[in-house]
């Protein structure tokens, strides 16, 4: 049995808010937002999954009001579901925690996380406040066609959506569209997240679930939605070695800003539509740059963040030819 270093009443449960979405969707921005809102009023846990071997989302988190528990080179709903329950587990029995927020890795199957979380041995430790998804409003159909059955398992069962890009009316009518289609019963949020008020859509007070009917979002805390649903989502299926394809780059010596600029764009026009994450630190002269490449938007800053290399997450990368251009 495990010992109890944290002595809370029995009834207490500790609410937990998953946050989910695509391969740079802005997961990592909107729990940032969500913790500057909190400022640190509560006692936050994150357990921050990244696919690849860099943990670029964690070092950004760092410092921020949370406690980081860190799992790469992985995803918590299959390769590393063993790791994921037993730090869950730790955070719930051993620490003084008030909530705990999720960021599964960008090809995760929501509804797993799901499953764990209300699996027997945790439903006592904790309640499930809300499942959100994180949608890119600009590559929403795109991806939709594209990638069938991780993203459309991460709307099916969320039970809040929060679009980003929503600013570009040519794609966002069509994003609602294709999500309330995919999700009759979440609320759909195309503000941006500095204008709504995060610590209580994420965690938001606990409703009892007699009162909710059909489109109640809170149905999928309560374990209804997924009853309803008859997708099988096995782990024997859910197979990251196809199509998803990890690849970490190493950068030991600095270079000038602009000549690290220049191979990562070369990386992004030879991979062309294959690559659908990059980010990343690289030592430069200027100081440490980080790179995020995501939506087809490349963007970079200098920051005082540890230079760990480079990440890409792809279909069919060509692996030879992508360390030629970045050893060249």
């Amino acid at each position: 049995d495990d010992v109890h270093k944290i002595i809370r009443p029995i009834f207490m449960k500790i609410p937990v808010s998953i946050v989910s979405g695509f391969l740079g969707a802005g997961k990592t921005t909107l729990i940032r937002q969500f913790l500057q809102q909190d400022g640190g009023a509560h006692k936050t846990w994150i357990i921050e999954n990244d696919f690849g071997e860099i943990g670029l989302d964690a070092a950004i988190l760092k410092g921020k009001g949370a406690t980081i528990r860190e799992l790469t080179n992985g995803c918590i709903c299959c390769t590393l579901a063993g790791d994921f329950e037993t730090s869950l587990r730790s955070i719930l029995l051993e620490h003084d925690v008030e909530q705990i927020i999720i960021e599964p890795s960008g090809v995760a199957l929501l509804s797993d996380i799901i499953k764990a979380c209300t699996s027997p041995s945790l439903k006592g430790l904790l309640r499930l406040a809300s499942a959100v998804t994180v949608v890119d409003a600009r590559q929403c159909e795109l991806y939709l066609r594209n990638f069938g059955e991780f993203y459309r398992d991460q709307l099916r069962y969320s039970d809040r959506i929060f679009l980003t890009h929503a600013d570009q009316i040519e794609t966002l009518y069509g994003a609602i569209d294709a999500i309330q289609w995919e999700n009759d019963h979440a609320w759909i949020y195309e503000e941006s997240a500095d204008r709504l008020h995060l610590p209580s859509l994420l965690f938001p007070d606990e409703v009892n679930p007699s009162q909710c009917e059909g489109g109640c979002p809170q149905a999928v805390a309560t374990g209804e939605v997924l009853a309803e649903h008859s997708h099988d989502h096995s782990h024997t299926q859910h197979d990251h070695t196809g199509p998803f394809t990890e690849l970490t780059l190493t950068a030991a010596t600095p270079l000038p800003k602009a000549v690290w600029e220049k191979k990562i764009r070369r990386l992004i026009a030879t991979c062309g539509p294959q690559l659908l994450r990059l980010k990343g630190v690289v030592p430069a002269a200027e100081g440490n740059v980080e790179f995020q490449f995501a939506g087809q938007t490349l963007f970079f800053q200098v920051t005082t963040l540890a230079a760990a290399g480079i990440m890409l997450i792809g279909t069919s990368l060509d692996e030879a030819t992508i360390r030629r251009i970045w050893e060249d």
